[in-house]
């Protein structure tokens, strides 16, 4: 993460650059369970200094765009990665409209979605309190599902 930190930061200083790419080396972005590493009662992180730029984007954040490149299997630090760069935007403006068009299967894909975020988080020390606000979520998205499936094919009627 210091490297990391350090590249964003010199990328942030430079005003002849405008975007950067983070794409991983190899077959996959993070295939192991890499977080506790990071967060958590057992982590060993490594200070990153005041005025660089903070890869998790809980400090400083790069204010120039930044493209980050997943590939093959992606868990825990490289979502986290991608999170902090903005790209889970693109992922929930997708999953609402889904939801919008299609909420029978929008509400299981959501409810999928969640259930992954679930798992990570309860492999985690100390984030539990998020895990059941998802599990919350999680089960409005079965309910929305539900409810639409139930009501397939059926409309108000409207008023003249």
């Amino acid at each position: 993460m210091d490297q990391l930190s350090k590249h964003l930061t010199t990328f942030e200083n430079d005003d002849d650059l405008w975007v950067a790419i983070l794409d991983p080396a190899g077959e996959h972005t993070t295939a192991g369970l890499d977080m506790p590493k990071f967060f958590g009662p057992g982590a060993t992180p490594t200070a990153i200094p005041e005025d660089h730029i903070d890869p998790f984007g809980m400090r400083n954040q790069c204010r120039k765009p930044v493209v980050t490149a997943v590939q093959g299997i992606c868990f825990t630090v490289g979502i986290e990665m991608a999170l902090a760069m903005y790209i889970v935007g693109v992922v929930e403006i997708a999953a609402g409209i889904l939801v919008a068009v299609r909420p029978m299967i929008g509400g299981y894909v959501v409810a999928a979605w969640l259930a992954g975020i679930i798992v990570n988080l309860l492999l985690i020390p100390g984030f539990y309190d998020v895990a059941l606000r998802d599990f919350g979520l999680l089960l409005g998205a079965l309910a929305l599902a539900r409810l639409a499936l139930v009501f397939r094919g059926t409309r108000r009627p409207t008023q003249p």
